[in-house]
């Protein structure tokens, strides 16, 4: 009966130790799981991996302007210089200079010195893309307006070269042209000229049925040209938009694609209907402060009326 005794205890003794006993194959295959953890970890970044220093340029969505054209020169000591300035708004060049810092995935900035706008950009190859005031990517119709891309140093240079030097030989162009050639100006029932040019559009019908301010629309729909600039901005009944056009001999235009600001609103088809339309344009034509934008020989598919008074 002792020697019984003796045996269950040593048994007992012999399965507790081993329960306690990791084998070799066992320690090894946790090892060589923490080192695969360690090297995912450890893996390539923008930061580490990604040539991001130097200038990115682009062309911001803004509501109450054309656009916000915006320069970011990123350097290596993690100083940046930030321009913006509001097109069609103000020929003032904001700067902004500071320091920026990395997330903890080394793939967005942060900058320091900007507080009541957007300041947090996800850094990809040759583009900047910025996010929204809670970090997040932009997605919708104009993701892609809110993206820099990067410019190489002597592109710059040649770019301001280029540009004083057009500015120039433009002004020499228009006022030799001025007083011979006004393609988009007409005469009123008053004898006094209309120009498609900086005059406000407002828009009274859509494919020959007629358009009315909405009940609760802040403004008419409306369009305006600023030719210097190539550009046109106006009102959709809800959002504001802009972008390019161009103007050719024989009353020929056509509209680049068109940004807006992104409000919802009641009645949006109205507003789809007009953008829509807008990009179908190649000509128009002018009479008795009437802007009618057509396409080939078709009946008009805008019509405006033209409001001196603001």
């Amino acid at each position: 009966m002792k020697n019984r005794s003796i045996l269950i205890s040593l048994s007992l003794l012999t399965a507790l130790s081993l329960s306690h006993y990791i084998l070799p194959s066992q320690a090894e295959m946790t090892m060589e799981s923490d080192k695969n953890t360690i090297t995912e970890t450890v893996g390539d970044t923008s930061a580490n991996s990604l040539d991001w220093n130097g200038t990115y340029q682009g062309m911001i969505p803004c509501a109450s302007c054309e656009g916000i054209k915006t320069t970011l020169t990123l350097n290596q000591d993690l100083s940046y210089v930030m321009s913006t300035e509001y097109v069609g708004k103000s020929e003032e060049v904001l700067e902004v200079k500071g320091t920026f810092k990395w997330n903890n995935a080394g793939n967005t900035i942060s900058l320091d010195s900007v507080k009541d706008a957007p300041n947090q950009f996800l850094v990809g190859e040759n583009m900047l893309f910025q996010l929204d005031m809670e970090g997040n990517r932009i997605t919708g119709d104009l993701a892609d307006k809110y993206i820099l891309t990067k410019v190489q140093e002597t592109e710059v240079t040649e770019k301001s070269e280029a540009i004083e030097a057009t500015e120039v030989t433009d002004t020499a162009e228009l006022e030799n042209k001025e007083e011979t050639e006004k393609p988009d100006v007409m005469e009123n029932s008053d004898g006094d000229e209309v120009s498609l040019i900086n005059t406000r559009w407002e828009l009274t019908e859509i494919m020959g049925k007629p358009v009315t301010k909405g009940e609760n629309q802040k403004e008419a729909m409306f369009i305006m040209f600023d030719s210097e600039n190539k550009r046109v901005n106006g009102f959709g009944g809800c959002n504001n938009f802009m972008g390019g056009f161009e103007m050719k001999e024989g009353n020929v235009i056509s509209f680049a694609p068109l940004a807006s600001t992104m409000m919802a609103c009641e009645n949006m088809e109205m507003e789809a209907n007009f953008m829509q339309t807008l990009q179908q344009v190649d000509n128009f034509a002018m009479k008795d402060n009437v802007l009618s934008l057509n396409k080939a020989k078709m009946s008009p598919l805008l019509k405006f009326s033209a409001v001196t008074d603001k």
